[in-house]
This record gives C-alpha cells, structure tokens and sequence, in this order.
C-alpha cells in the first residue's frame, strides 16, 4: 500500500490532467525545459509518441507544441531536416490556425526557418504568422531563467491558467497545502514575479506554459 501511495504522489492526479488538457501538456512543458538545458534527446523523449498519436488522443495544441520541440532539437549546424520538421508542425497547425506557438521564446531559434516555411504557404495559417512575425520583429526576447525550475514546480506552474485553488492543487498532488505554497514561493521567486497572474504571463514568454 505504501508503494501504491507513493506511485499516486509521483504524478498529477486525474483532474489535474483534465485541466491541463492531457499528460502531453506536461510532458511538452518539460520537454522545453530540457531545450532550454541543452538536452534535446532527452526533448523528443519526454514527446515521443505525441505527434504521431491517434487522431482525438491528444489535444491539437498539444500535438503542434509536441511537433515544434521536435523541430527545436534540429536547430544545429547541418540539420537537414529543419525545414521538414516545420512544415509538419505548420501542417498540424493549418486546420485550426494554431499561430502562437509559433511565436513563443521557446522557437526563437527557429526563427530563419520560420520564416522560409510561412512564406511558402498559401493558405490562411501562412497569411496570419506573416504578420504577427512582421509585428514581432525587433521586439526584445524575454530574459531566459538563471536557475530552472523543476518538474514538479513546472507541474504547478501549468496548473495556474486553470485557476484551481492551493487546496485543489494540493489534492491533484497528493501535498499539503503548505507544499503547494512552499512551490509557489520558488516558483514566483524564480520567474522573478509576485503574483500566479504574472507566473502564467512570465511562463508564457518563456514557451513553458502553454
């Protein structure tokens, strides 16, 4: 019984997946967060099977963030298959004419890229990410974290845009509410922020929250 409670704490509960939108949305928040370290074979790990997955099986935002870290590890001198990696994530993205993710700090380094891919296209997605990256040139890049959070302070984090209580947070974990308030603090203290307002606008900025 002690194992099966310790197997309960190690992940988020069944409502904290229903709002997160799925496991995957954790899983690409912690994958961006091992871009940032340097480790993208351990990125595409932390997604595989998210791309490729069933249709209805994983939210398509999902799937199109999951496509861009995959893309996000090609950046290197000699990655041939840059430009087919954002097409596929463009592709994914064209039915519902998901832009932002592609404007999120986390691809910055696609940028080049980006902007080959969009002016190829034709359709309405091509049309929409033309401007908004038109609109965003020259615009500063937001400050990266000098020390990272970890994965369960990153789990907390996504939760925020849900608005769910410390009380329901800490039920979905399995904590206290003083272990949900002790993360918060770091949390808040490492985005350089006081308030789950700006937690969520510092995550965003930095491509770890959705």
């Amino acid at each position: 019984r002690a194992l099966d409670d310790e197997a309960r704490a190690a992940r988020p509960a069944r409502g904290t997946r229903e709002r997160l939108g799925g496991t995957g949305t954790v899983a690409v928040c912690t994958a961006r967060e091992l871009l940032a370290a340097g480790r993208t074979g351990a990125a595409v790990r932390a997604v595989s099977g998210l791309v490729d997955a069933p249709d209805g099986e994983v939210d398509p935002l999902v799937r199109v963030e999951a496509a861009l870290v995959e893309a996000c590890a090609l950046v290197r001198p000699g990655a041939r298959r840059l430009d087919a990696a954002l097409r596929r994530a463009l592709d994914l993205a064209a039915p519902e004419r998901l832009a932002r993710p592609f404007l999120s700090v986390a691809v910055h380094t696609l940028r080049p890229a980006l902007v080959r891919a969009v002016a190829a296209r034709r359709d309405e997605l091509g049309e929409r990410l033309r401007g908004m990256l038109d609109r965003a040139e020259g615009a500063p890049e937001p400050v990266p974290l000098v020390e990272p959070l970890t994965e369960r302070e990153l789990a907390i984090l996504v939760v925020l845009p849900s608005m769910a209580s410390n009380v329901e947070i800490a039920e979905d974990f399995f904590v206290s509410v003083n272990t949900v308030k002790a993360h918060l603090k770091s949390v808040y203290r490492k985005l350089g922020v006081s308030s789950r307002r700006d937690a969520v606008r510092r995550g965003r900025e930095l491509g770890v929250v959705p």
